[in-house]
């Protein structure tokens, strides 16, 4: 899975490796193959939370994203 966020342009794909879900300090901590990112969910309401959960779980079907706190 790729990621990319519009501030970074990079020549070569950026690669989920991990993310971990943090509910304790309400983070979500994605880790890929070139930069670290923490993203601030305190505002996402639970229901959306657990949608993303599941969607990461189908999408992971291969198990090459290390899912944390998933």
């Amino acid at each position: 899975m790729t990621v990319s966020f519009e501030r970074y342009v990079e020549d070569e794909e950026e690669l989920l490796e991990e993310l971990h879900l943090d509910r304790k300090s309400a983070v979500v901590r994605l880790t890929t193959s070139l930069r670290n990112y923490d993203l601030d969910i305190r505002k996402v309401d639970e229901r959306e939370v657990k949608a993303m959960r599941e969607v990461l779980i189908q999408m992971n079907y291969d198990g090459r994203i290390r899912l944390l706190g998933v």
